[in-house]
């Protein structure tokens, strides 16, 4: 029986940089930490519109000033 079970770290709010980010910074910095959850480099784990939707659809937080 093959074991797919991952040793991954996700890291907790309090563990993200405390710094102004660009949309982009912050995806290429999601993307980073899930990289292992996906299959191949072209699959997209989080997208720029998927985070604007969240702001949104108010699931999270702007944080414009």
């Amino acid at each position: 029986m093959e074991n797919n079970s991952f040793d991954i770290h996700i890291p907790r709010w309090e563990e993200l940089p405390n710094i102004d980010l660009y949309l982009d910074q912050v995806v290429t910095i999601l993307e980073d930490y899930l990289k292992d959850l996906v299959n191949s480099k072209e699959d997209k784990i989080i997208t720029k519109t998927m985070i604007n939707n969240y702001v949104k659809h108010r699931h999270t937080c702007c944080t414009c000033k």
